[in-house]
C-alpha cells in the first residue's frame, strides 16, 4: 500500500494533513491525483477501512503470484540493495513488512499504460508474493 494510502487507512490524521504529509500543496491537488490514480475517492477509502469492509481500492489488486524459492536467500540483502538505489515516486521499500512496490509504464497496442507491482517475501513460507494491479490506466 504507497504510502498516501496507508497514511488515509492507518491513522486519524486529517486528509489535509495526509495530503500535505504526500507532497501535496492542497487537498484539492491531492484528491484530484488519488481519484486520476487510484480510480477513488480517498474520503472514501477511509470510511470503507474505517467500518471493516473491503475499500473501493481493493478492486485494484489484479493477479497475485505465489513464487517459492531454496533457502539460503538473503531477502534483507537484496531489499537494501534496492532501497539503496530507489527512485523516488517510482519504486518504495518498505523493511519491516519485508516488501518491495514499483510503478510501471509501457506502450501496449500504441497506448501508454501504467500500473504497478509488488513483492513480498514471506519467511516462514520460503515463498513470495507478486501482485500486479488490476487495471492500467491509460495515460493519453
Amino acid at each position: 500500500m504507497p504510502p498516501s494510502q496507508r497514511g488515509l487507512v492507518a491513522n486519524s490524521a486529517s486528509v489535509a494533513d495526509v495530503a500535505l504529509a504526500a507532497g501535496f500543496g492542497s487537498q484539492r491537488r491531492f484528491n484530484a491525483a488519488f481519484a486520476g490514480h487510484y480510480r477513488l475517492n480517498p474520503t472514501a477509502l477511509r470510511r470503507a477501512r474505517q467500518r471493516g469492509a473491503p475499500a473501493a481500492g481493493d478492486e485494484l489488486i489484479g493477479a497475485t503470484v505465489r513464487l517459492a524459492y531454496r533457502p539460503p536467500y538473503d531477502i534483507d540483502g537484496v531489499l537494501g540493495c534496492f532501497a539503496a538505489r530507489a527512485v523516488a515516486g517510482v519504486e518504495a521499500v518498505e523493511a519491516a513488512q519485508r516488501t518491495l512496490r514499483r510503478t510501471l509504464a509501457w506502450t501496449h497496442q500504441g497506448r501508454h499504460v501504467t500500473g504497478w507491482l509488488a513483492v513480498r517475501h514471506h519467511l516462514r513460507a520460503t515463498a513470495s508474493s507478486l501482485v500486479f494491479s488490476r487495471r492500467a490506466r491509460s495515460l493519453r
